[in-house]
C-alpha cells in the first residue's frame, strides 16, 4: 500500500518540460485517442489562468472560413510555421500545394505525422534555409520571438527564406483593440506537466503596418474575423518586402 501511494505521488509531482510540449501534449493523446484534451495557460501580467482545448488547433473555431481565406491567398510552394495540429497543413495538401509544416513541439510532429502531413519536422524558423513562396504564421505565431523589439531579427530571418516575389500570411489577434503591441509571459501546464515559461507578444493591426513599413514590408489587411478561438477580434494580413527600383 505504500509502495502504491509513493507511486501514485511520484506520478502527480510536477515535470518541467520544454515550453510548448504541453500544448504538445494534449493535441497528440486527442489524435491517439479521439478525445477532447484540456489543458492550461497562465499569464503572469495578468494574473490569469485559461483553460484550453486541444480542439481549438485540431477543429479550429474559424476554421472554414479562415481557411477558405488562406486557400485563396496561398502560391507556390509553402512553409507552415507552429503548425500545431497540421489543421490548414492538411488542407493545403489536399488541395496539392507542396507544403512545409514546422513546430517545435515534438508531440506536435508526431500528431501531424499520425494524421498524414507528409512533410513536417521539428524545427524552429531560424533553422530552416530553404526557400519557400509563402509563408504562413497563424495563429498569433508571429509572437514567438517573444519581443516587439526582437521584430527586425525575424523580418531579417523571413527575407532570407523568402523568395523574392514570396509573401507572409499572418493572422494575428488585435488583443483586446489595444493600439500598441501586448508582450506577456506565461507557461502551459497538462496533467503534471509544466512547460519552461516563455514570452510572446500580439501587435494590433495598425502598427503591425506601421513598424513592417519602416523596416521596409509591405502589409495588407485580407479580412478580418470577429472572434477567433481566444474570443478576441483577429486579422488575416499579408506581408510582402518593398522592392526598391
Amino acid at each position: 500500500m505504500f509502495e502504491f501511494i509513493q507511486n501514485l505521488l511520484k506520478r502527480l509531482q510536477p515535470i518541467l518540460v520544454q515550453s510548448m510540449e504541453p500544448h504538445g501534449m494534449a493535441i497528440l493523446e486527442h489524435v491517439k485517442t479521439n478525445r477532447e484534451q484540456f489543458y492550461k495557460h497562465f499569464v503572469f501580467n495578468t494574473n490569469t489562468t485559461t483553460v484550453l482545448s486541444s480542439s481549438m488547433y485540431l477543429y479550429p473555431l474559424l476554421a472554414e472560413k479562415l481557411t477558405n481565406v488562406v486557400l485563396d491567398n496561398c502560391k507556390g510552394k509553402v512553409l507552415d510555421v507552429g503548425a500545431g495540429g497540421g489543421f490548414i497543413t492538411l488542407k493545403l495538401q489536399d488541395k496539392g500545394y507542396k507544403v512545409t509544416a514546422i513546430d517545435i513541439s515534438a508531440h506536435c510532429v508526431e500528431a501531424m505525422k499520425l494524421l498524414g502531413v507528409k512533410d513536417c519536422l521539428v524545427s524552429d524558423i531560424f533553422d530552416i534555409t530553404e526557400q519557400f513562396d509563402t509563408i504562413l504564421l497563424l495563429g498569433s505565431t508571429l509572437g514567438c520571438i517573444g519581443a516587439i523589439d526582437l521584430f527586425p531579427v525575424l523580418l531579417s530571418k523571413l527575407d532570407e527564406i523568402l523568395k523574392p516575389d514570396g509573401q507572409i500570411i499572418i493572422e494575428e489577434s488585435d488583443f483586446h483593440n489595444f493600439w500598441f503591441s501586448y508582450e506577456w509571459e506565461g507557461y502551459f501546464k497538462y496533467k503534471n506537466y509544466i512547460g519552461q515559461e516563455f514570452s510572446w507578444f500580439n501587435i494590433p493591426a495598425n502598427e503591425l503596418i506601421e513598424l513592417a513599413y519602416s523596416y521596409g514590408w509591405h502589409v495588407e489587411i485580407i479580412d478580418t474575423f470577429d472572434i477567433n478561438q481566444f474570443d478576441n477580434p483577429s486579422y488575416l494580413a499579408s506581408m510582402t518586402k518593398i522592392r526598391r527600383q
